[in-house]
């Protein structure tokens, strides 16, 4: 009862954000991140807000992934793989980039497809703070979900010697 009705207002409140640009504007933002002056609480807040917007939403994904201009999945990899930030940085673009991944296959393959995104969720996978462990193995199980060269590409990277103590 009282669950689906806050589900279907957050849903309702995402569509009203997409339908009102957000993810335009976002995308126009993107070319921030690659400014390493950019401050933490920025960066934090493109990579929740994106992660807000595309969750669950085909979409705000689709058009999140193919938007013209300065690429969102390009700046979101270039921030994750910026050495010395925040690990709650990395947390919240791992998270963005599993969101933009989930259920949407040609998401799946362009993220994959962006140099560095594979590699540096597998090194993640070894930092010592547990959330970001998790939201890389989120990252990764969400890309791989639908693409055996994904797939490949993760286990080649060496991601299950990280993957398996995230299991227990």
């Amino acid at each position: 009862g009282a669950h689906l009705g806050s589900h279907r207002v957050r849903v309702a409140k995402q569509q009203a954000f997409v339908a009102a640009g957000a993810i335009e504007t976002l995308v126009q933002q993107a070319n921030r991140l690659r400014d390493p002056t950019v401050s933490t609480g920025m960066r934090l807040w493109m990579a929740k807000l994106l992660a807000c917007l595309v969750a669950g939403n085909a979409d705000a994904q689709r058009e999140a992934a193919e938007s013209p201009g300065p690429s969102i999945l390009a700046a979101m990899v270039q921030q994750l793989c910026q050495p010395n930030l925040d690990n709650a940085i990395y947390g919240a673009t791992s998270e963005a980039l599993a969101a933009l991944a989930d259920g949407s296959d040609d998401s799946q393959r362009l993220i994959g497809a962006e140099p560095g995104t594979i590699p540096r969720l597998v090194e993640l996978l070894g930092m010592r703070e547990f959330s970001v462990q998790q939201a890389a193995a989120l990252a990764l199980g969400t890309m791989a979900a639908d693409s055996t060269d994904i797939r490949d590409a993760i286990v080649n990277a060496n991601a299950v010697p990280g993957l398996v103590p995230l299991l227990s």
